[in-house]
């Protein structure tokens, strides 16, 4: 379970570029590279290293008409695909 303060960012061998109205992230380190759609890749922009989990989850509260727990509960297994996928790290990780 991530805790709704984790403050995460993407890995340093991964890069991420917005092609509108999609995304791509590539591993450096794989040869991998995914496409991404628009709300995946506004999260992923919002993976900076400085926002909290439940501060990207408020940021999108505004712009969703869903129940909070459900948007909650997407973005955090979102985001708990991309750390498992290792495309992002908590800045916690590095310590």
């Amino acid at each position: 379970m991530i805790a709704p303060e984790t403050v995460f960012r993407l890995r340093s061998d991964v890069r991420f570029r917005r092609l509108e109205p999609e995304g791509v992230v590539v591993r450096q380190t794989e040869p991998e590279v995914l496409v991404v759609n628009d709300l995946a890749a506004r999260i992923l922009e919002k993976l900076d290293g400085t926002r909290s989990l439940s501060a990207i989850v408020e940021a999108f509260a505004s712009d969703y008409d869903v129940d909070r727990a459900v948007l909650e509960r997407d973005v955090t297994a979102f985001v708990g695909e991309l750390h498992d996928g290792r495309i992002i790290e908590s800045v916690a990780d590095e310590r």
